[in-house]
């Protein structure tokens, strides 16, 4: 997670650097004519989410792929591979004594596979700085582990406390989702190359998880600002 989380935002100060030093070269204003004659841009893009009301972590790498129907109209394509984290809330176990209780916790670790597919409308701003959205239909695909422990603490000060072996236990876990998301970014397109964010701001879908041998539970999810993803990015246009 840490790895994946330094490659993105090292990413991002490398896509800084090379706007940096292309200004001769790249940073040429693009005619309207040539703008239209590249309609594809392909590249890669790095991608964290911190969910503010659970103790999630996600980051994910992958590659993305545009092709522009109209000027300002791009069906856009892509496809990742990421890393998810979560640590449950604790609970009660057992009150031991009065200055001892048993808390269990419990976390999964996940890999996943995402595809995604939509489209991306943008808006010209100022020196080919470009505001854009977008509406991704997207799926995925996650297994890893859901982990459980315990601790015995001190009732009267939490930072006493040891690991405890009555409740350790490893289960396979598998989630999917099947989403539908509206973004909102911003890029900075060069005679080559383009550079840019965005942030996923709305989210509507399905989720679905199994652990261990319990069926599969499924339920609907809303996502809005309080646990956006920011995603990064820079492609080859051609």
């Amino acid at each position: 997670m840490r790895f994946i989380k330094s490659f993105i935002f090292g990413f991002i100060l490398l896509g800084y650097g090379l706007q940096g030093n292309a200004q001769d070269s790249i940073n040429i204003p693009i005619a309207h004519s040539e703008q239209m004659n590249k309609k594809n841009e392909i590249g890669i893009y790095g991608e964290v989410l911190n969910n503010t009301l659970r103790s999630d972590e996600e980051a994910a790498i992958g590659i993305q792929y545009k092709y522009w129907l109209k000027p300002n109209t791009a069906l856009r394509f892509s496809a990742g591979y990421g890393l998810f984290e979560r640590l449950e809330e604790k609970r009660i176990l057992e009150i031991i004594s009065e200055d001892s209780i048993e808390m269990g916790y419990a976390n999964f670790k996940n890999n996943y596979i995402k595809l995604s597919a939509g489209l991306e409308w943008q808006k010209k701003l100022i020196n080919n700085i470009y505001f854009y959205h977008s509406l991704d239909l997207s799926a995925t695909y996650g297994w890893g582990k859901r982990n459980t422990y315990s601790i015995i603490q001190d009732s009267n000060n939490f930072n006493n406390y040891y690991i405890s072996d009555n409740y350790d236990l490893s289960v396979p876990n598998y989630r999917h989702f099947v989403f539908l998301n509206y973004s909102i970014g911003i890029k900075k397109v060069y005679r080559n190359l383009v550079f840019g964010v965005e942030s996923n701001i709305l989210g509507l879908g399905y989720h679905s998880e199994k652990i261990g041998n319990k069926s599969s539970v499924g339920d609907f999810h809303i996502n809005s600002l309080y646990n956006p993803s920011l995603r990064a990015f820079c492609q080859f246009r051609f």
